[in-house]
């Protein structure tokens, strides 16, 4: 059996009717159905990017619904860029964030290419890092720098 297409049209018909000396106005209403035929049927495709749990780094997943995933083509992006920045790696139709801290923080873009077209989806990335390495961060950029940190002691 072929899938088809079922297509409701209203119209609406305004009609004069006389009754005596009196004219009124009247709506009529026409549904006509038809039905197309089609040899292939119609589904909705689109794209959509999920957290997928690892222990081995924060992995997010590029998802191809209702189309072939094999027969896709995934490239990642961050906001702007065409590059990921150090410690993202991508891996088909996953994005690994090997290190996750806040400096990766930002919009990453998943286009899935097939034969038929391109789509796309897109995910915000937040990570809020713990005080520990925050302090940690702190203390090696100004290490990093060349500033120093000494401490005096005083004897009594």
């Amino acid at each position: 059996m072929l899938p088809f297409l079922l297509l409701v049209v209203m119209q609406m018909t305004l009609l004069q009717v006389s009754c005596g000396e009196k004219t009124k106005w009247e709506t009529k209403e026409t549904i006509t159905t038809k039905e197309f035929y089609r040899k292939t049927s119609y589904r909705a495709i689109f794209a959509e990017v999920v957290h997928a749990p690892s222990k081995a780094a924060e992995v997010y997943e590029c998802r191809l619904l209702g189309g072939d995933p094999a027969a896709a083509i995934y490239t990642w992006s961050r906001q702007d860029s065409t590059t990921l920045p150090d410690g993202v790696r991508a891996e088909g139709n996953r994005l690994y964030l090997m290190k996750p801290t806040s400096d990766l923080n930002g919009l990453y873009h998943c286009n899935i290419t097939n034969k038929y077209d391109t789509y796309c989806a897109a995910v915000y990335i937040e990570i809020q890092d713990s005080t520990l390495y925050w302090i940690f961060k702190k203390a090696s950029a100004l290490w990093n720098s060349g500033v120093r940190m000494t401490t005096h002691t005083q004897e009594f």
